[in-house]
């Protein structure tokens, strides 16, 4: 049993080690949102290993676009008085090895959301403010690219 090891991840394309993220094209009056996204895919790619973050040489590109945001009030007390409130954020993405030129994944209306509530003890969203809810919608973002290509059987 030396040298056997086990991971759980794994990819459906072994030949791709190197992404180029590009982007994404806002089209929201959330002026902040794309870098926001950037960052926040960069990072994710970067701790999870399989795709390292590339500016040259990539073997396969991520692109999208921010389409639509909306924040609305979600749930309210007995009073009528707001709980939680809802982000939803619409993207169009598309995952691309470059080495085949073919598409991976693309989903060209991929809407997320998640809820959040700003004063403690109401509501039932484990989220306190808008950012947080938004950086989960990016965390989601990521693990659907990941599901829907690296780890797709």
């Amino acid at each position: 049993m030396a040298g056997c090891s086990y991971s759980v991840h794994s990819t459906a394309y072994p030949n791709l080690k190197k992404i180029l993220i590009q982007p994404f094209e806002n089209k929201t009056a959330e002026y902040y949102l794309g870098d926001d996204l950037l960052t926040s895919l960069n990072n994710k790619f970067r701790d999870d290993g399989r795709l390292r973050p590339v500016t040259v040489a990539p073997d396969c590109q991520l692109e999208g676009t921010i389409l639509d945001f909306s924040e609305n009030a979600f749930s309210y007390d007995q009073s009528n008085n707001v709980q939680e409130f809802q982000v939803k954020i619409l993207f169009s993405v598309t995952l691309t090895d470059l080495q085949k030129n073919e598409v991976i994944y693309e989903n060209k209306s991929l809407l997320l959301s998640e809820n959040y509530a700003p004063k403690p003890g109401e509501g039932t969203s484990s989220f306190k403010t808008k950012k947080e809810a938004e950086a989960q919608i990016f965390y989601d973002l990521f693990q659907d690219i990941l599901k829907n290509s690296l780890e797709s059987w």
